[in-house]
């Protein structure tokens, strides 16, 4: 029909696009380190994050990389993170705080409804 006629037109020319489509398929490989080196990355990077969610300090041995010390862009993004976790408890607390107040005043209305009923 008529009506239908743009819609089928535009159906057939996706059609004939898509025809010329060509994909070939490549194989992922990683080629940044040896599967040792990337899974000791991998062990360092969980201990960091394990202490920092844990508010305990990174052992020494953490701090140690790259004969001596960490680069100044690792500790720079470390001490950002840091903030942003300090940031993060701050809000959380304000939170806890509102919410126990909120708990208290529940409890309070609660109270005097017991003793109305």
């Amino acid at each position: 029909s008529d009506v239908c006629y743009a819609e089928t037109l535009s159906t057939l020319r996706f059609a004939d696009r898509a025809k010329s489509v060509r994909v070939q398929a490549m194989v992922n490989e990683n080629t940044m380190g040896s599967v040792e080196a990337l899974q000791a990355e991998l062990r360092r990077v969980q201990m960091e994050l394990h202490t920092l969610r844990g508010g305990g300090n990174l052992p020494f041995a953490a701090l140690e990389a790259n004969n001596g010390g960490l680069e100044d862009s690792r500790i720079c993004e470390l001490e950002s993170v840091l903030a942003k976790a300090i940031e993060r408890e701050k809000e959380a607390n304000k939170e806890r705080d509102r919410l126990q107040s909120k708990v208290a005043w529940l409890n309070l209305l609660s109270e005097k409804k017991d003793k109305f009923c």
